[in-house]
């Protein structure tokens, strides 16, 4: 075997060990929630069920908001460091700036709930004197998670996907120790639970991120305030993309609290966490394919990348489909004799597991706009996604119940695809300038971050 094909070889071997890794810590991660699921339903009722995705659900958004979406851009960025040194050099600096801009943004929030505590307790269908408790608890549990999203960022960048996959499932594994913990000293509600799932990704997130940031040490001619432009004209564009994503996957149980019983809101959140569980097979893939499609970018090899990500898109999309089948059968056998106040369930899942890979095929085209710096058109079509979901799932769920809330849930990943799709066809059509921005394309001939 010649040195050209053993290397081949040996990078695709690499690839699937860090599809596989991060797939196996993300997959830990979430399975803790569904490994938790014996203790909850043994200790809450639905509707307190219900409370705790809400809780558990504002927890995965608030990172983004609190840090104004700077960890989402740590893993391109670091790319325009010339040296190790200088990619240390912005990893520390981004790291302090998501940190401090999230714990101001965190602090702030946190005044705004105490001073209106009667309707904090309302949305959440809490007592009143545990509004602020859950407020707490749900902002410690964001800012450990923006803290392991940084972390996640920089060991991504670097291609070393164990660490990322310890972390990941170190989190998890607190988690489910700290509830079989309070299940058995008969100390588990929704407070308790919340506190244990923020408290497990605070301690992870930060010692993860304080980690990854000492592993890789140096300094970046760039400044604080450049790179705090550089990651926020980045970063903010495609906020709007991780609200929507926040609001198809995990805002149907708003919207299932507004427009239906706690009840069915706590039904809801455990189908669409089934269809979650099977989209991280796709996501965890493409944790792996996108650091090295940056790179084919970054040296101007787009249509490489292109070629890549198809590929790469295509095997895991016939991963995830195959997925969703094996699981609907197993979930359409087990589920009604496991918790039969939830078998139900198992009828919507074969619908939302459309979902997922609906979900792959868009991460085609979200990844080349991400490597090519053009996070306008993210922006764009995530907020005519989301709030398509928002008023179809409001309307639907009053005219059809939990059956109209899951066939909105999957009509806004269809739309997501159909609008990336255009907006990537767009791009291509455009020619070939140098960028004045991060949010501008980058093309063949761009210019490092300094």
């Amino acid at each position: 075997m010649s040195s050209t094909a053993g290397d081949r070889v040996l990078g695709i071997a690499r690839e699937r060990f860090d599809a596989g890794a991060y797939f196996a810590g993300t997959v830990f991660q979430r399975a803790s929630l569904f490994l938790a699921v014996p203790f909850l339903l043994r200790s809450l009722a639905a509707a307190e069920y219900g409370v705790f995705g809400l809780l558990q659900s504002a927890v995965t958004l608030l990172p983004a908001v609190l840090a104004l979406n700077i960890p989402i851009g740590i893993t391109r960025l670091l790319f325009d460091g010339r040296t190790p040194p200088e990619r240390g050099g912005i990893a520390f600096k981004l790291s302090v700036l998501s940190a401090g801009i999230g714990l101001v943004a965190a602090l702030a929030l946190w005044s705004c709930a105490a001073s209106a505590q009667g309707a904090v307790a309302a949305l959440l269908g809490v007592p009143q004197q545990e509004a602020i408790p859950a407020t707490t608890l749900v902002l410690v549990g964001a800012l450990g998670s923006n803290h392991l999203q940084m972390a996640w960022g920089i060991w991504r960048a670097e291609n070393r996907s164990l660490p990322t996959a310890i972390a990941t499932a170190g989190s998890g594994l607190l988690f489910l120790l700290a509830i079989a913990f309070l299940a058995a000293t008969h100390r588990l509600g929704v407070i308790t639970a919340i506190g244990a799932y923020a408290g497990a990704t605070a301690l992870i997130g930060v010692a993860s991120n304080i980690i990854a940031i000492l592993d890789g040490p140096g300094r970046g001619a760039t400044s604080y305030s450049i790179l705090a432009r550089r990651a926020l004209s980045y970063g903010l564009p495609v906020l709007p993309y991780v609200l929507a994503v926040w609001g198809v996957a995990a805002g149907g149980r708003w919207i299932a609290r507004a427009t239906l019983t706690l009840e069915d809101t706590g039904r809801f959140t455990l189908a669409s966490q089934l269809a979650i569980m099977i989209g991280i097979i796709g996501r965890s893939a493409f944790d792996a394919w996108a650091p090295r499609s940056f790179e084919m970018f970054a040296r101007g090899d787009a249509e490489a990348a292109r070629h890549y990500l198809r590929a790469r898109g295509a095997l895991t999309l016939a991963v995830v489909g195959t997925a969703s089948a094996i699981t609907a059968v197993v979930l359409g056998v087990g589920l009604p004799r496991f918790a039969p106040a939830y078998a139900g369930v198992t009828l919507l899942f074969p619908l939302m597991a459309l979902a997922p890979m609906l979900d792959v095929a868009y991460f085609t085209y979200h990844w080349e706009l991400m490597g090519l710096k053009v996070t306008e058109p993210i922006g764009t079509y995530a907020t005519i996604t989301v709030l398509a979901f928002v008023a179809a799932g409001v309307a639907a769920a009053k005219l059809f119940g939990l059956w109209g809330l899951a066939a909105a849930y999957t009509g806004a990943y269809a739309l997501q695809w159909t609008l990336a799709r255009r907006a990537v066809r767009a791009v291509r059509a455009e020619p070939t300038r140098r960028p004045e921005g991060a949010g501008r394309a980058v093309l063949p001939d761009s210019t490092p971050l300094d």
